[in-house]
């Protein structure tokens, strides 16, 4: 026969268990949405990238703020050359790119672009 203590204390370990097994079912359940959101989220951004082919455009928009400006700015420049736009408008964030040996100083990524921008004109 189990005494009162055995019980007592298969008691609480059932009771752990049962907690831990609902604290567990909760993180499952929680990682589950999560989840299924995100799946959501990336299939509704798909849906929102429009690539439609176009001959003319008023002007070329090269946005900052990012470590690909150059990449940017190049591309833009190539459309330019070809005749796509007018005009090549660079917005700027006041964002300082990497440190440039040469000029000894932090760069604003508006500047790399118009500087990429030149060179790809100069070719």
């Amino acid at each position: 026969m189990l005494s009162l203590r055995d019980k007592s204390s298969s008691q609480r370990s059932r009771s752990h268990l049962t907690l831990f097994g609902s604290k567990l079912k909760t993180l499952l359940a929680v990682g589950v949405v999560a989840f299924v959101l995100w799946l959501i989220a990336w299939s509704a951004a798909k849906l929102l990238i429009v690539s439609a082919p176009l001959a003319h455009a008023d002007a070329i928009m090269v946005l900052s703020g990012s470590t690909v400006i150059e990449e940017r700015a190049q591309r833009a420049a190539e459309l330019y050359k070809e005749g796509r736009a007018a005009k090549i408008i660079l917005t700027n964030d006041n964002m300082l790119g990497g440190w440039v040996s040469d000029e000894q100083r932090n760069i604003p990524y508006y500047e790399l672009a118009s500087r990429a921008g030149r060179t790809a004109q100069r070719n």
